[in-house]
């Protein structure tokens, strides 16, 4: 069986609230800005946000699926965010919880050492999806990746699916070029 880890933001912390207090739509950019401010700037007028965040749609499969087990989350945070979010872990999450704070380029390091290991990610900016599941959002609709996510119900399948060894091991032999698709 393969080893489960997470994403926080956009994969069980919903940031989507930021979006509504701006009346805007999710970004279609990974990269964006509201009236010259990027998502950094706005949440440092109110750390709380991250507080009040709620979590995604897909949190409930994740808790699920992990049982009681230790959960173990990458995430990309600035410093200056990590106590709301551990706060906001500690009130959400039951489970043990291991937090490492890695960049993407991190992760992706990590990943091609822990083979063993699928990433749920939301990510669009890693050089290879081969051990990651992508939750779909407007701002990675150009990732290259076999597995991505729509709904709470394609995740519970994949992460049931005993064949999930089998795609995640037949993607990382194939030439990355040709590693699009998604689950339904």
């Amino acid at each position: 069986m393969k080893k489960i880890v997470i994403d926080l933001d956009g994969v069980i912390r919903n940031l989507g609230i930021i979006f509504d207090k701006l009346n805007i739509s999710t970004p279609t950019t990974w990269f964006w800005k509201h009236k010259n401010k990027d998502i950094y700037d706005w949440v440092a007028i109110d750390y709380n946000i991250l507080l009040k965040a709620k979590p995604t749609k897909f949190f409930p499969i994740i808790k699920k699926y992990c049982g009681k087990n230790t959960i173990e989350i990458w995430s990309h945070q600035p410093k200056d965010w990590q106590p709301y979010t551990k706060q906001w872990i500690k009130k959400y999450i039951k489970n043990k919880v291991k937090i490492r704070w890695f960049t993407t380029d991190q992760k992706y390091k990590e990943l091609k050492k822990r083979k063993d290991t699928i990433l749920i990610e939301d990510s669009p900016n890693f050089p290879s999806y081969k051990q990651i599941i992508l939750i779909d959002e407007p701002y990675n609709q150009k990732a290259k990746a076999k597995i991505r996510i729509r709904t709470p119900k394609e995740l519970e399948k994949v992460l049931k699916s005993k064949c999930i060894a089998k795609i995640m091991e037949y993607e990382m032999r194939k030439d990355e070029k040709t590693a699009v698709g998604d689950v339904r």
